[in-house]
């Protein structure tokens, strides 16, 4: 088992930093190398074919390429009661963002799960990325789509790895009908959709945001719905319905801080009336919770959509670009003044160089804040570029604060840390 920790600490005194610790070896690691294009990869791959009948009259495209991808096939992991994360805890202590590969699939979820409740010490926020490459296969579908008639919509390769991924993991998760509903149902839409792309023949900025959207609303309500299964209370959160807002530069929205802090406080609520929650294991495994357990409530772990937002004016769905997700999980900690995000990959940390280029390179065990950063804008890919920024707005406001108080600057900070852990199970 590997672990990498990166630790950025806002210290007035010492200057923010971003500590990497390497405690274990023989993972692969993370490149310093260019961010993959974000140009949609692997298109050329997916191409319509005429399908021709004896008469020769074309009726329909079929897909030529590689074949349906399936979801990873494993045995469905045990359906078994889970003990409620930091049932004693009155506030939100972590937030804990998984990328789509920590969720590529059921047993991967179930992994995930495990995780989640496994400090039992901690309330955690989760926030998570679509499956596996769903992304991905969301934007060939869209570019498909353009190029097909509507009624060769629902035979798109895409379209149906989406369809069957989703469908056999809530199956092989045993998800409840409540949550299947809301699945369903955002397949339906997510078909009609692409018939509208089909129909206009053109796909904007403003539908690809709604389009790619799909993603992180299906892995949050199927991994919502596996914990609830469990017996851990979880109400799923779309960013957008949550308050995060951002500027109306789709596929590219920058987080409008001041907007989204106050409405994101208000609604990711710690406690939530039992009646709201569709749970089937065994509730009375949670221990303590006070009044609030008393009074009919129970605590909840809120499952939130990584990378997307809501439009300042257009109030349409927007997305803070590729790897947003990391962005959307450090925002939230500062809004609820949490302490410590923890940010969950498969990777060893940042090393000196692409070490697929230079296999001698070696991990960096100390960066500033400013540097991880620049290494995240030029490739990095480790942390999103842009999710140090709620770490420096955080350590601004602070200081701000304590400016406007008679403490000093250094009593009026506190630390935000942004921590990065690795499993080899993955």
């Amino acid at each position: 088992r590997t672990k990498a920790i990166i630790m950025a600490a806002s210290k007035v005194t010492k200057g923010s930093c971003v500590d990497v610790r390497r405690f274990a070896s023989g993972h692969r690691s993370a490149a310093v190398a260019p961010r993959a294009s974000a140009s949609h990869c692997g298109v050329a791959a997916w191409r319509l074919q005429p399908s021709t009948r004896g008469d020769g009259v074309s009726k329909r495209a079929s897909l030529a390429g590689p074949p349906r991808a399936q979801a990873e096939r494993h045995s469905a992991p045990s359906l078994r009661t889970l003990e409620i994360p930091g049932s004693k805890r009155t506030s939100f202590t972590k937030v804990y963002k998984f990328g789509g590969s920590s969720v590529a699939s059921a047993e991967r979820m179930h992994e995930v799960a495990n995780i989640v409740t496994l400090f039992r010490d901690e309330a955690p926020v989760v926030v998570l990325s679509a499956m596996g490459k769903t992304t991905n296969n969301l934007i060939i579908a869209g570019e498909l789509a353009i190029n097909c008639n509507a009624s060769e919509v629902q035979f798109l390769e895409p379209l149906m790895t989406i369809n069957a991924l989703h469908r056999e993991t809530m199956d092989a998760l045993n998800i409840g009908d409540a949550t299947r509903e809301e699945v369903e149902s955002l397949l339906t839409e997510l078909s009609q959709l692409l018939i509208g792309v089909s129909l206009l023949k053109d796909l904007t900025p403003r539908s690809l945001d709604s389009l790619v959207s799909f993603g992180e609303r299906l892995s949050t309500r199927i991994f919502s719905g596996y914990l609830s299964a469990c017996g851990v209370p979880s109400i799923q959160h779309d960013a957008f319905e949550l308050g995060i807002t951002t500027t109306d530069q789709f596929t590219n929205g920058d987080l409008l801080y001041d907007e989204s802090i106050s409405e994101v406080q208000q609604k990711l609520k710690r406690f939530v009336p039992k009646r709201d929650l569709d749970l089937r294991g065994d509730e009375g495994k949670a221990s303590g919770g006070g009044r609030a357990q008393d009074a009919g409530l129970l605590p909840v772990v809120p499952v939130v959509t990584g990378f997307l937002g809501r439009g300042e004016k257009t109030g349409a769905i927007t997305t803070l670009g590729r790897g947003g997700s990391d962005l959307t999980a450090t925002f939230i900690g500062m809004a609820l003044g949490i302490d410590e995000v923890v940010v969950w990959k498969d990777v060893d940390g940042v090393l000196t160089t692409d070490p697929r280029v230079c296999p001698e390179a070696i991990p960096i065990p100390l960066l500033s804040v400013d540097e991880a950063s620049e290494l995240a804008y030029f490739g990095a890919s480790v942390l999103h570029p842009q999710s140090m920024q709620p770490l420096l707005e955080h350590q601004k406001r602070r200081m701000l604060e304590a400016a406007s108080s008679s403490s000093s600057p250094a009593d009026g900070m506190d630390n935000f840390r942004v921590r990065v852990r690795t499993r080899t199970t993955w």
